[in-house]
């Protein structure tokens, strides 16, 4: 049974081989599997999809069978090929007789001559000869369809590229047909009833994971760093952000330390002045009121000490441990772009020495072919002309052999760059996922100092709440009646001296009431 999917966004390809759908749309899915670019049917198109943009079907998903279009008969029919006549009829392809339709297990169509068993990905023309492949030089076919603008793609899925040899004829010997300039760029027969070629394959080299942030709507990393600028390679500028964010998260963390160390000092100091005698001889409901200014300055002094010790291992010792763990990464991939980059460069001069060796080979064949389609016509001995041909044959042979060395170091080059290239790609989105992590942590800390302050001006809030209080409850009058009632000496005033009283009651009464000091007025000033 045929395995569909949603459309989770609209998606719009930029090569020739994506699948382009909108929201919400069906896809039957032809090869998926691991996250990453997979390949799928809409409305009788094929192409290959980024699977972040699709969702499994859910039950009461409509799958109308005109979603499937003509990989629905590929999917029925399990063997690598479906009805010619179902196929033909959906893509308007009549084909000359001999050749048929097959598909590869990966859902790909290509053509073959059941007579000479010739194969072609584009359909035969109408005289029955299979298309020549785009892009062909000499003998020199490129077997899929190259990234749009040539060289590789960057972000999306490159279709594997199969390199043969550049020479004129396979098997070296031209028997009149052309020299080196030949080769109709068809796709090689296959030896059985196969594609010509492998079907194109999102990343075929290293398969770099699909990024879960993947969103054509906003730029990323792994799309616009690919260059340089102002002398710097793309690269050199994402390690230059790598380090810079490094360098924040450890400004950041010495900024905690230093503000602990401000509250530990502030929670020490509130600790030793709430401990002091200063105003511990007022009286009286504002003496209440002292005491719990007292008691807030105490609580204040411990609110502090856990924000300063919160400080330090929350934010401090949190920020840094987070800082050395993003290095590790950086650290790994600035090692493996310098050998990558190494390996390319490494490349770069045996490319330049097997391309003028074998332009200067096929000028030699060139001349040795001239030299052989005059020696007729000069009229030369049996003798002397064998030489020639003997002469020819040696030019072609040393241009077959300089064509193979050219391509091989040009595969060589090229798996170099692709390499390079697939580690660009994880680099860039190991440094993005990075980036986006960097924030999101720097954030939540953040996030967390600002209730943790708030943790502790709540408490202070509550704390002076009650010294509000306390203070607005004093009451001067009752600390009055409280002072009299403690210290009191009584209410009976002196009497004035009669005529004829005994002074002794008048010593003693001036004694008990006038002249000394009660304790309470022996203040040190």
């Amino acid at each position: 049974m045929a395995e569909y999917v949603i459309g989770l966004y609209q998606f719009e390809g930029t090569e020739d081989n994506h699948l382009s759908f909108p929201a919400a749309a069906v896809i039957m899915l032809i090869q998926g599997g691991e996250p990453g670019w997979w390949n799928g049917d809409y409305n009788g198109v094929q192409g290959w999809f980024p699977s972040s943009y699709v969702r499994p079907t859910e039950a009461g998903d409509p799958i109308p069978a005109a979603e499937a279009g003509a990989a629905g008969a590929l999917a029925a029919s399990g063997d690598g090929n479906y009805d010619i006549g179902q196929h033909d009829a959906q893509q308007g392809v009549a084909l000359p007789p001999g050749w048929i339709s097959c598909v590869t297990e990966e859902g790909n169509v290509y053509y073959l001559n059941e007579a000479t068993n010739e194969s072609s990905w584009d359909p035969p023309t109408a005289d029955g000869a299979a298309a020549p492949a785009a892009g062909g030089y000499g003998g020199y076919a490129q077997q899929t369809p190259a990234p749009a603008g040539g060289g590789v793609m960057t972000s999306l899925p490159p279709p594997v590229q199969h390199q043969t040899s550049l020479r004129g004829d396979e098997d070296g010997d031209d028997d009149g047909g052309g020299g080196g300039g030949g080769g109709g760029g068809a796709p090689v027969v296959p030896a059985a009833r196969a594609a010509p070629a492998a079907a194109p394959t999102p990343q075929a080299a290293a398969q770099p994971v699909q990024h879960e942030k993947f969103n054509k709507e906003r730029d990323a990393f792994v799309d616009n760093f690919w260059g340089d600028a102002n002398g710097q390679s793309g690269f050199d500028i994402l390690v230059l952000k790598h380090r810079n964010g490094k360098e924040v998260c450890k400004d950041m963390a010495e900024f905690m330390r230093e503000r602990s160390a401000l509250e530990d000092a502030y929670a020490k100091g509130l600790a030793k002045l709430a401990g002091t005698k200063l105003g511990d001889e007022e009286e009286g409901t504002l003496k209440t009121a002292w005491n719990q200014i007292k008691m807030d300055m105490q609580t204040q002094a411990k609110a502090h000490a856990t924000f300063a010790k919160q400080l330090s291992t929350e934010l401090d010792q949190a920020i840094m441990s987070f800082k050395d763990s993003q290095k590790k990464s950086r650290k790994a991939y600035e090692k493996i772009i310098a050998e990558e980059k190494k390996n390319i460069a490494a490349k770069i001069p045996q490319v330049d020495k097997y391309h003028k060796a074998y332009v200067e080979r096929m000028k030699e064949c060139e001349l040795a072919d001239v030299k052989e389609a005059r020696g007729q016509l000069d009229h030369m001995t049996k003798m002397d002309y064998m030489k020639v041909q003997t002469e020819a044959a040696k030019a072609r042979k040393r241009r077959d052999q300089a064509s193979d060395d050219y391509v091989k170091w040009i595969n060589e080059y090229n798996t170099s760059l692709k390499s390079w290239e697939d580690s660009m790609i994880n680099a860039c989105m190991e440094f993005e996922d990075n980036e986006i992590e960097r924030n999101k942590f720097l954030r939540d800390r953040l996030i967390k100092y600002v209730e943790l302050k708030r943790s502790v001006n709540a408490e202070s809030t509550s704390s002076l709440e009650m010294v509000a209080n306390s203070v607005n409850s004093s009451n001067v009058l009752v600390d009055i009646e409280m002072f009299i009632k403690k210290t009191g000496t009584g209410s009976v005033r002196p009497q004035p001296l009669q005529f004829g009283q005994d002074t002794g009651d008048l010593a003693k009464s001036v004694s008990h009431g006038h002249g000394t000091a009660s304790p309470m007025s022996k203040k040190k000033k």
